[in-house]
């Protein structure tokens, strides 16, 4: 039982971000630079559509906004 608590304040130590840790500068400057993509789609014809005098619905695509 000593080994694992040993194990276990050994792993929660390296996952505090404190100033200078490496958890926190990790988080600061991530070796990945995420981002985030989205395509957003605007639906122009929805009341002609439901009513049925347009048979099909008419698609916008807004986008893609990209995050960084």
């Amino acid at each position: 039982m000593i080994v694992t608590s040993k194990f276990y304040s050994l792993l929660f130590q390296g996952m505090v971000f404190r100033e200078g840790g490496t958890m926190l500068e990790g988080w600061r400057r991530p070796a990945v630079k995420p981002y985030l993509k989205v395509r957003v789609y605007n639906y122009t014809n929805v009341e002609r559509f439901a009513e049925g005098l347009d048979p099909k619905l008419k698609v916008e695509e807004l986008g893609p906004y990209v995050y960084r």
